[in-house]
C-alpha cells in the first residue's frame, strides 16, 4: 500500500518544527501531508521540509493525535532510504519492527507496547549474526552470536536481564598479526581469577 503511494499527491495539513509543534511554513523542519481515508484511518505522510524528501508513512486515527498511530509505519532517512517498517497500535510498537542498513535488513524484533518481547534477530551483510531474546524490554533467554558460516560463536543465558549460563561453540580467534599472540596455545595457562 505505502509502495504504491504517490508521494506527490496529497493535501498539506500542518507544519512542525523539531518538537512536533505546529508552526507557521518557513518556520518548519516538518510538513504533513494527508492521502485520505484507509478504513478507519488516514494515510499520512510526514516529509521533511528543506529537501521534500519523506520521513514517515504512517495511519492515524486522529489527525491530530500521534498516540492514533496504527497499522504500519515506514521511517526514512533524509537521503530517502529505509530505515525502519514496524507495526504499530494506538501509537507504540506493537509487533514486528524491521530495521534497515543501506536498504538491506538489519535487525528483525518482535515488539509489545514498546518494548521488545520476543525474539530478535541481527544481520550483518545479509547473514544472520546474532539471535536475542526479550521478555517486556529485558534480556530473557538465549543470545547467540553467529560467524558468517552460521556456525555458533556464543549463547549467554539471560534471566531478568542478567546472565545465567555462557556456552561457547566453535572458538575461532582472528589473527591479530602479532606473533606471541597468534602462537598462543589458549588450552595452556593458570587460571588466576575468576568473576561473575
Amino acid at each position: 500500500e505505502y509502495d504504491n503511494l504517490d508521494l506527490s499527491k496529497g493535501k498539506v495539513i500542518a507544519y512542525f518544527n523539531t518538537k512536533k509543534q505546529i508552526v507557521e511554513e518557513r518556520d518548519a523542519m516538518f510538513y504533513r501531508k494527508n492521502y485520505g481515508m484507509k478504513g478507519n484511518n488516514h494515510l499520512v505522510a510526514d516529509f521533511y521540509a528543506d529537501t521534500d524528501s519523506p520521513e514517515k508513512i504512517f495511519m492515524l486515527r486522529d489527525l491530530d493525535d500521534e498516540d492514533s498511530i496504527n497499522g504500519k509505519l515506514a521511517y526514512y532517512n533524509k537521503d530517502e532510504s529505509i530505515s525502519y517498517v514496524s507495526d504499530m497500535k494506538n501509537g507504540r510498537i506493537d509487533g514486528q519492527k524491521t530495521s534497515f542498513d543501506k536498504g538491506k535488513v538489519a535487525a528483525v524484533v518482535n515488539f509489545t507496547n514498546n518494548l521488545a518481547n520476543g525474539k530478535g534477530t541481527l544481520y550483518y551483510k545479509e547473514k544472520k549474526y546474532a539471535e536475542a531474546n526479550y521478555a517486556y524490554g529485558v534480556a530473557d533467554g538465549d543470545f547467540t552470536l553467529f560467524y558468517p558460516d552460521g556456525s555458533k560463536v556464543l549463547t549467554l543465558t539471560y534471566k531478568d536481564n542478567d546472565v545465567i549460563k555462557s556456552q561457547n561453540f566453535n572458538f575461532k580467534l582472528q589473527k591479530t598479526g602479532i606473533a606471541e599472540f597468534d602462537n598462543l596455545d589458549l588450552s595452556k595457562g593458570e587460571i588466576v581469577y575468576y568473576y561473575s
